[in-house]
């Protein structure tokens, strides 16, 4: 497992050999470090030398972790969840946890409350919008939730057309763009119309022998 950087000829111009099996996900920061995450470890902050300036370890960690330009970071709950785990977390620069979402505050009822694969809720994806708000995708409830900051639910979208979606996003047209995969078939990437819950864009991934798409952008 690696991070590489190419440029635009496909050239590597830097890499750093992740000492863990299970990275999973890393992004460039303003700074000019790495962020990036290793499932049931934590997630770190590292220089161009590879030196690891700031952690944050927990063993729930799994997928995405973002830096906040209030420099805060916050990262999903993902490996194996239960019910009384919070599914998102935000920390400060200290490791003190500011902000947490419960799923289990609005959806430990049916049809959710009694699934369990890789965890309760198996949330994969989070970002912070530029309304203030959060939007939190749960795997396993084949769903993407905006929250206020108070934690309450204001939006769900994909309910019925979304199927293990991974790494959601809204689009400047407040579209979300998102890729299913997993036990979607064929694995594709989708633009989701908020308004009127249809998909208006997907791109097939050709083989689909090959290991299903993660991200869309």
């Amino acid at each position: 497992p690696r991070i590489i950087e190419v440029n635009m000829r496909g050239e590597i111009v830097w890499e750093y050999l992740v000492p863990e099996k299970r990275f999973v996900e890393a992004e460039l920061l303003a700074n000019d470090n790495i962020l990036y995450t290793v499932a049931g470890k934590g997630v770190y902050e590292i220089d161009r030398d590879g030196n690891i300036v700031w952690s944050y370890l927990t063993k729930k960690i799994d997928h995405d972790a973002d830096r906040l330009p209030n420099g805060n970071t916050i990262f999903v709950f993902g490996m194996e969840d239960q019910k009384s785990d919070a599914q998102v977390i935000e920390v400060n620069p200290q490791g003190d946890v500011v902000w947490a979402w419960y799923a289990k505050d609005y959806f430990d009822k049916p049809p959710y409350d009694t699934i369990y694969d890789g965890g309760w809720a198996h949330t994969n994806a989070v970002s912070r919008l530029a309304n203030g708000n959060t939007l939190i995708s749960p795997r396993n409830f084949n769903l993407v939730i905006e929250v206020d900051p108070q934690g309450a639910v204001v939006g769900t979208y994909g309910e019925g057309v979304f199927s293990s979606q991974h790494d959601p996003e809204l689009l400047p047209s407040g579209n979300i763009i998102a890729a299913l995969q997993w036990r979607d078939r064929p694995h594709r990437a989708v633009e989701y119309d908020v308004k009127t819950g249809q998909i208006i864009w997907e791109y097939l991934i050709p083989d689909q022998s090959n290991w299903p798409v993660r991200d869309a952008n």
